[in-house]
């Protein structure tokens, strides 16, 4: 990894031990405490917000925006959640919950509007 990773030391999986997740510039690489690879993804070469550790739904996930190409990504112990690969954002996304709709939300700025979709 470079000089310029993350790293965030959280229990990411069900197994209620922690685990290590590092994030550099784009790639993504998950180990639990044996050093087994849970996840690995590389999203490519791009502008990337801060990644965060979040909590939603009982889950931890690993959120993060990629600024050239206008998506939000959200890694769960299941893997990358699709669901929310279509929102345009130029900004970080938020993932919470709405008291309207009761379901978890994203919510990303795109350009002068907000926008919002609802996971299932």
């Amino acid at each position: 990894f470079s000089n310029d990773h993350y790293f965030f030391y959280e229990r990411f999986n069900d197994d209620r031990h922690y685990d290590f997740i590092y994030f550099d510039k784009g790639r993504v690489v998950i180990y639990d405490r044996f050093k087994n690879v849970l996840y690995e993804n590389n999203f490519g070469d791009h502008v990337y917000t801060q990644p965060e550790i979040i909590s939603y739904r009982n889950n931890t996930a690993l959120k993060f925006t990629s600024l050239s190409d206008s998506k939000c990504y959200l890694i769960t112990k299941d893997g990358l959640v699709e669901d929310i690969s279509g929102p345009e954002t130029t900004t970080s996304c938020a993932v919470g919950q709405l008291k309207r709709y009761g379901k978890t939300t994203v919510i990303a700025g795109n350009e002068k509007k907000l926008v919002k979709y609802l996971l299932p």
